[in-house]
């Protein structure tokens, strides 16, 4: 999908504002989610005037400030991984805009957990970090940090947010479940989408289960952010 009107929020219209929040919300997932993606040859450049001083505050969420660095690691990602699904990235204002709600959003949850007397320990994000290398090894995770110009202190930052995420999953969303009408209706469009390219479903019933749980869990969280948003303090510089 090219036409960057879709990442157009419309305040005026609560459809269009609803899709822009599950849109952000899913690339929260894929970004903060504990697995690095191998680096992409074609993967667009971030030039220095997209960038901000890595030292700076760029946005504060009550009384916690993030500064540039996480920002700049979160940019890069996100314009790798819209470019990567063949999505505009030309529009570095949206971007940066996308940038900040995935900030601002992740810093809510954390918050609401430390509120709520959860902790993040610093175990938790090196188990994480320890995982990652073991499934795709030191050099492509060494090649992840590089591509996108960032340190792996700066990338735990980022895990601190995975680790909040889940816990907030487990702590405040319910089980999921999805009835056989749901996976069949979604292999229909698939199939359609598709054609004879498209495998039985027996296949890929199991993946078909696991998204639609996604999209659930996707739109509930999307629906607590914006609760807690609504009784922030937050300021972007």
């Amino acid at each position: 999908m090219h036409d960057n009107e879709f990442f157009k929020k419309d305040e005026g219209d609560p459809m269009r504002k609803k899709t822009y929040t599950l849109l952000v919300t899913g690339l929260i997932v894929l970004l903060i989610t504990a697995c690095a993606p191998p680096p992409q040859d074609t993967s667009p450049d971030v030039t220095d005037e997209e960038k901000v001083a890595p030292n700076d505050t760029i946005v504060r969420v009550n009384d916690v400030e993030i500064k540039g660095e996480l920002y700049n690691s979160l940019y890069s990602q996100l314009k790798s991984e819209l470019s990567y699904n063949e999505m505009d990235t030309s529009n570095h204002e949206e971007l940066k805009e996308m940038t900040f709600t995935i900030i601002i959003e992740q810093e809510l949850l954390r918050q609401k957990l430390i509120d709520e007397g959860e902790t993040i320990t610093d175990d938790e994000v090196e188990a994480l970090i320890h995982e990652i290398r073991s499934e795709i090894g030191d050099a492509q995770f060494d090649d992840f940090l590089n591509q996108h110009d960032i340190t792996e202190d700066i990338y735990k930052q980022q895990l601190v947010y995975e680790v909040s995420r889940q816990k907030y999953i487990d702590r405040y969303l319910p089980e999921y479940t999805v009835t056989e009408k749901e996976i069949t209706d979604f292999y229909t469009r698939y199939r359609r989408s598709q054609g004879r390219d498209a495998p039985p479903l027996s296949e890929i019933r199991d993946d078909i289960e696991m998204t639609l749980i996604e999209q659930k869990r996707i739109e509930d969280l999307s629906e607590e952010i914006e609760v807690l948003s609504e009784d922030a303090d937050i300021e972007t510089f």
